[in-house]
């Protein structure tokens, strides 16, 4: 395996000019997620107690 420095590009585009409908459904969707949909939120007591089922 070679050794060295690794260069990424990442892009993120933000929608614009959004309709009411739009952002009222992106603001319901926002609304439905919880810590189980962003695993890198948890502390490590949320996931050993997610692991055992506590």
């Amino acid at each position: 395996a070679e050794r060295g420095n690794q260069y990424v590009k990442i892009y993120v585009e933000v929608p614009k000019n959004l309709t009411k409908k739009q952002k009222d459904l992106l603001r319901e969707f926002e609304a439905s997620m919880t810590d189980k949909n962003y695993s890198k939120r948890q502390s490590f007591l949320e996931k050993l107690k997610s692991k055992f089922d506590f």
